[in-house]
């Protein structure tokens, strides 16, 4: 039994403000690096919300074409409600 193709939906459209990344270490899976989030914007279908401080973006950069990324940063949106995110890519 196959199972049907995901749907897909645009939720919002992501700006965020990055620091410096801070290079933690080579190890042999690859480049650990961590890159502080300070800030930005989100905005969706009839919502904005602006990206607290204090959010990061952990990497591991294993080649010059290749690196995987989860982000963690927390949205306040214009009624004051939090949404906690977690990125994987």
């Amino acid at each position: 039994m196959r199972l049907p193709a995901p749907e897909l939906a645009f939720f919002a459209d992501v700006r965020a403000e990055v620091d410096t990344p801070l290079e933690v270490a080579r190890t042999p899976k690859g480049l650990r690096r961590v890159v502080p989030i300070r800030g930005g914007v989100a905005t969706g279908v009839d919502w904005q919300a602006r990206i607290l401080p204090g959010g990061a973006d952990f990497q591991l950069v294993s080649s010059d074409t290749v690196a995987l990324l989860e982000a963690h940063y927390v949205l306040e949106t214009d009624g004051g409600d939090r949404i906690y995110v977690r990125n994987h890519a």
